[in-house]
């Protein structure tokens, strides 16, 4: 990320991939520290022109989308494996969950050349090939990865291909039909239909989440019958509609 803002301030002219194998100051959301070993994980930085900046959380949401997807046709290729796919999920807004787990995530950043035009850098990690013993103590029980869950390696290469195979085809859905792209994320999440309660600056909301909106921000049905809706915020799932309630 910190070489990422480094070109766009130098005045980048084109869309980049930065690909590192280890970080020695990895942040998340909240300025939370990321845990990344060498050549154990995915760890990406996508430089890119949003085509509209209300469109921001959108390329995050396509980036946590892509990297479900590029889990899960893993998976899918191996038939011991495929029935773990639908396990790997996105918790809204920019989460990967591997079950209760979290797996990965993205984290945008904005920013402006030297001839002011807007930049967004998304910072991906995708945990793969961590052991457990490596996992820091106050991470155990929280986080976990392909091979913690697998008893598998994963081929990180595979893997960066089809997360940017998936990414591609997200922008080019994007372009096309911001709802298109919403469906798409939406039909990978458990976060929709779920009770959950949302932590944001100001407050804490609790009630059911409906969907999304056309800017990407979370819609919540509360228990008096408002429907609010959350641009940013830490998710909490308290229960998970199931169709026989």
């Amino acid at each position: 990320m910190s070489l990422a803002r480094e070109m766009v301030g130098k005045g980048l002219k084109r869309n980049l991939l930065v690909i590192t194998d280890y970080q020695r100051a990895g942040m998340g959301r909240r300025g939370r520290r990321w845990f990344a070993p060498s050549r154990r994980n995915i760890l990406v930085s996508i430089i890119t022109r949003p085509i509209h900046s209300d469109h921001l959380t959108l390329y995050t949401l396509n980036a946590a989308a892509s990297g479900v997807l590029a889990l899960r046709m893993l998976l899918e290729e191996d038939a011991y494996l495929s029935a773990k796919s639908g396990e790997v999920w996105s918790k809204w807004p920019n989460d990967i969950y591997w079950g209760d787990r979290k797996a990965g995530g993205v984290l945008g950043e904005t920013g402006r050349d030297r001839d002011g035009r807007l930049w967004l850098i998304i910072g991906v990690g995708i945990n793969l090939n961590l052991r457990k013993e490596e996992l820091p103590d106050e991470l155990e029980g929280k986080a976990t990865g392909f091979l913690m869950e697998t008893g598998k390696e994963a081929d990180r290469g595979r893997i960066l291909e089809g997360f940017m195979e998936a990414f591609r085809s997200g922008i080019a859905l994007l372009k096309e039909s911001p709802a298109g792209l919403i469906k798409r994320w939406e039909t990978l999440s458990r976060t929709p239909g779920s009770e959950v309660s949302v932590r944001t600056e100001r407050e804490v909301i609790v009630g059911r989440a409906t969907g999304l909106d056309s800017r990407g921000f979370l819609r919540i049905l509360t228990p008096d019958g408002r429907s609010r809706v959350v641009q940013t915020g830490e998710v909490y799932h308290l229960r998970h509609r199931n169709a026989a309630d």
